[in-house]
């Protein structure tokens, strides 16, 4: 018989929730497994938006000073416009940063990795079942699917993102429902968004499309758009330049050669993002960060919603034993709504809002003849509760 390597915890997926998981659970003494499936450092589809709660685990994980030395670039306004040209404008509150998620994301594997948890990449987890002794197997593929071994836990953390193979194989629910939602992000050099106020974040939309743009490090901003294939089809490509056609104030971000560096530019996307309920355990495997649920990237930085789940499923593992799964999905379950169901609810809303050609001009003249509208809105995307 095979032998299998045992760990009391196994994290499958090394991305904000993955890793930050690991190193709390490292911290609280436990021998800890992080499966990731892509070699890092790699870029994924993201806003690339740090908010003050990323920060408050950060500093919490004693990282903050280090996380400096990667050149953040600070942000404290955000702006939204229209395809009217019509603007609202909003402190955020605190000190945000932006920073290449593929950057953020090694940062936080290396720490995990540092401190001793064991590190499996690439490797893909393609099956994960439940013995009768409550323990779980995991089906694990290496070296491109060359090498096939299996590992065993007493607990397992699913941190899979939006949308993964995993997800079929497990039959959850939201992988028969189509949203006919896709992502999508480009880095573009600040040559060819010159007048680009570094400290900012806009907001710009057309029916069917919005799109965040802010500063990230290396001269890079981040163009990260969310766009509805029922309204649109053909290349993500072309639906950037048809925002720059349609929006002016959009379009005056840019040099006038950034059609040519749209057409060869690196892409990141996604398709079918469910912004929907999501089983947030199943069979006793816990789920965090967008595999859980995946907030509407307008106003609700996944990277903390990602960082504050982890957080979350390690205090309630501390206060429990391994072998009380139930009890601790139980938990977890009951935390991670009072923490981020609201918050869901109303960014949704707004991003209905956005995406709506009716209702997007009547919002911001309500808010410019009440200014606190807006700021109240901004409020209520945010989440500063913990456990």
């Amino acid at each position: 018989m095979e032998k299998l390597n045992k760990y009391e915890i196994a994290i499958v997926g090394a991305g904000p929730a993955g890793a930050t998981a690991a190193v709390y659970l490292k911290k609280f003494g436990y021998n800890v497994c992080l499966i990731e499936k892509k070699a890092f450092p790699r870029e994924t589809l993201c806003g690339e938006f740090l908010s003050n709660e990323v920060i408050e685990i950060l500093k919490d994980l004693n990282l903050f000073d280090a996380f400096l030395c990667m050149s953040p670039n600070p942000l404290k306004l955000v702006k939204f416009i229209n395809q009217r040209g019509l603007l609202l404008s909003s402190s955020l509150g605190f000190t945000a940063y932006g920073l290449r998620r593929g950057k953020f994301d090694n940062f936080l594997l290396s720490e995990a990795r540092s401190i001793g948890v064991k590190i499996i990449q690439p490797a893909e987890v393609i099956d994960i079942t439940r013995q009768d002794n409550g323990n779980y197997i995991m089906t694990v593929l290496a070296n491109n699917g060359l090498d096939r071994f299996s590992l065993i836990s007493d607990l397992v953390i699913c941190a899979i993102g939006k949308q993964s193979v995993l997800d079929k194989k497990l039959n959850r629910q939201f992988t028969k429902k189509k949203s006919f939602l896709n992502g999508i992000k480009f880095h573009i050099p600040e040559d060819y968004m010159p007048e680009f106020p570094k400290n900012e974040i806009h907001i710009y939309s057309s029916p069917g499309i919005y799109c965040g743009v802010n500063s990230v490090d290396s001269n890079l901003n981040t163009v990260c758009f969310l766009e509805n294939r029922k309204m649109f089809s053909g290349s993500s490509r072309d639906h950037l330049k048809y925002l720059i056609k349609e929006n002016k104030a959009f379009a005056c971000l840019f040099h006038p050669s950034i059609g040519e560096y749209i057409n060869t530019s690196p892409i990141y996307g996604i398709g079918n993002i469910y912004f929907g309920r999501k089983e947030l355990s199943l069979n006793g495997i816990l789920m965090i960060g967008d595999a859980a649920g995946v907030i509407a990237p307008l106003a609700g930085d996944g990277i903390a919603m990602a960082m504050q789940s982890a957080k979350i499923i390690s205090e309630i593992i501390k206060d429990h034993s391994l072998t009380e799964i139930d009890n601790i999905s139980i938990s977890y379950q009951l935390n991670w709504k009072r923490n981020f169901s609201k918050r869901k609810k109303v960014a949704r809303l707004v991003q209905k809002t956005i995406m709506s050609s009716y209702f997007n001009t009547p919002i911001i003249i309500i808010s410019r003849i009440f200014p606190s509208f807006f700021d109240i809105i901004i409020k209520n995307t945010r989440e500063h509760s913990f456990r």
